[in-house]
């Protein structure tokens, strides 16, 4: 019991043995992370670096995607709209996809 109400109660100890917990590879551990990735290019993608770069474009087509991103529904809980740079790499993702499914 507490001795005032702001304290939490004491918690009783289990007094059961616990069995010691088995060390797991690194190998085991992959394979239970990479189970959705049954594609021939997933290798690839766990091997992905990020990579910067420049990049021009037209203060006036900046302007539209900053408009863009600003419409955009917000998230629950999310305060902030999309980013320019997520906008941009939204439409990177869009068209890289229709050119693989073109293409490819």
């Amino acid at each position: 019991m507490p001795k005032n109400k702001f304290e939490e109660p004491e918690v009783e100890k289990e007094s059961s043995i616990t069995e010691p917990l088995k060390k797991v590879s690194e190998k085991k551990i992959n394979e239970v992370l990479n189970r959705g990735l049954n594609t021939p290019k997933s290798k690839e993608v766990l091997n992905d670096k990020a990579k910067s770069f420049s990049l021009d474009i037209m203060e006036s087509q900046l302007k539209i995607i900053g408009e863009l991103c600003d419409k955009r529904p917000k998230k629950p809980g999310r305060r902030i709209s999309l980013s320019k740079q997520d906008w941009i790499m939204e439409a990177v993702m869009e068209k890289i996809e229709r050119e693989v499914k073109k293409y490819l």
